[in-house]
């Protein structure tokens, strides 16, 4: 599911995925995480 979510995002589809686990967030470009009820903005490595 991720390989076709990645090829959507590269062919200029726009993904919102929400995930807990981490492993599946590290295929994104831009994380966005929310903690204590505030977004916290970092990009992904």
């Amino acid at each position: 599911m991720l390989d076709i979510l990645t090829g959507l995002n590269k062919s200029g589809h726009t993904i919102v995925l929400i995930t807990h686990d981490p492993n599946v967030a590290r295929v994104a470009e831009r994380i966005v995480e929310m903690a204590d009820g505030r977004l916290m903005d970092r990009v992904a490595a």
